[in-house]
């Protein structure tokens, strides 16, 4: 393939990208309808007899549908709908509780959970010389869950067009309301609800005519419902010392998180590929603190073909009130045992192979997700059996419509 054949390939595949979440905001509106399907066929490792104690157990399996269409509507607007669908089932960590001979153990809740959750999403772009406007509504529900948002995102892009500059927003109003809530012992919550704020500053660098970076800041808030009602905890009895009893989940009432991102884009043109490397560091007032590190490499391996093996790193220290066991009871009153809390860190493998025939995008992924406490950068005391390892395959594609 020719340079200026793989230049135009890779700016052809990031304007097809424009149109997945989290991609930033193009500068003008595409020149063409676009539809896109993507499958992703999500399966966890089951849980073994040493985590819980019992013979292995399977975890959850989730089939999950996403489409996608951007409409371009003149020279000036462009609206896009997104559309996903999951159908998930199997069972999922409980609690933790100590066997006589000493080891913690995970319970699960049984292959008893079967859910299926849509997800909706419009927005509205408009563009104006170097400035993008884009404004959007979105609703999940599920049979226990309905969430309903707004969001706002505007850039700003310099006349040399080295910067861009942005800055988005969004809002979304939550409401839980468990199913079977008098099947379990202590019975689950009433309806709550719950509400989150986020905001986010970005400015992206043309550092050369191979090379962008962008830096970026952001501002989570959420109150109401932050515990989890399907989750239960092993404590000391208060009124019995001697005694065990089990209770609901119980978070703090209020989260603050920031987070600050650094990506790079590097095309190098002796290798006809590109280079991704991203970074996320965040921090919440629950003493959780996390870094994200993912690198990705696009190579052109024939005309019109490209394989990306990618390769990313998580780690993140434990809130300050989880522990994996609680062996008596707790000042604040907040409990949770939930693994996603605790101390651990995580490698994920992925490879994607894509090919764009024609008016046709399409792709085929494999990622291979692995946690453990020993591969966080803060040693956990004890690790949580509850640790999840997941396989995901996903086959997508896009279609231009001249």
């Amino acid at each position: 393939m020719k340079l200026a054949d793989s230049k135009k390939a890779l700016s052809a595949l990031a304007a097809t990208a424009a149109i997945l979440p989290n991609i930033a905001i193009a500068d003008s509106p595409s020149e063409s309808i676009v539809f896109g399907y993507k499958h992703h066929k999500y399966s966890e490792a089951d849980a073994s007899k040493s985590a819980t104690g019992t013979n292995s157990v399977g975890r959850y399996d989730i089939d999950v549908n996403q489409f996608q269409l951007l409409l371009p509507i003149g020279s000036k607007y462009q609206v896009n709908f997104d559309y996903q669908t999951e159908t998930m089932s199997g069972a999922s960590p409980w609690y933790t509780y100590k066997s006589n001979d000493g080891k913690v153990h995970q319970a699960m809740s049984g292959a008893s959970i079967k859910d299926t959750r849509d997800d909706i999403k419009v927005s509205l772009s408009t563009y104006s010389d170097n400035s993008t406007l884009t404004v959007g509504i979105a609703n999940s529900s599920e049979d226990d869950y309905t969430g309903n948002s707004v969001s706002a995102a505007y850039s700003h892009t310099s006349e040399d067009k080295m910067q861009t500059y942005a800055i988005s927003a969004d809002y979304s109003d939550d409401t839980v309301d468990p199913v079977d809530k008098d099947a379990f012992e202590p019975a689950r919550v009433e309806e709550q609800d719950k509400q989150s704020f986020s905001t986010m500053l970005s400015m992206t660098q043309t550092i050369n005519r191979n090379m962008i970076w962008q830096m970026s800041g952001g501002f989570i808030y959420k109150e109401g419902y932050l515990s989890d009602p399907y989750k239960l905890v092993d404590i000391v009895d208060p009124l019995d010392t001697t005694q065990r009893i089990l209770i609901g989940d119980q978070r703090p009432e209020d989260r603050t998180a920031w987070l600050l991102t650094s990506r790079t884009r590097n095309y190098i043109e002796s290798a006809q590929a590109a280079l991704h490397i991203d970074y996320r560091y965040y921090s919440d007032n629950w003493d959780l603190n996390s870094h994200t590190l993912e690198a990705k490499w696009i190579q052109n391996i024939a005309e019109d073909w490209r394989i990306i093996p990618s390769v990313r790193y998580y780690t993140q220290s434990a809130t300050d009130f989880y522990q994996t066991y609680y062996e008596s009871e707790r000042r604040q009153k907040y409990y949770s045992t939930d693994y996603r809390l605790s101390s651990y860190g995580a490698i994920t493998l992925g490879l994607k192979v894509e090919t764009k025939i024609d008016n046709w995008l399409v792709n085929l992924g494999y990622e291979q997700y692995r946690s453990d406490g020993s591969y966080g950068l803060e040693s956990a005391h004890q690790d949580n059996p509850g640790l999840v390892d997941f396989d995901i395959l996903s086959f997508g594609f896009y279609y231009t419509f001249d």
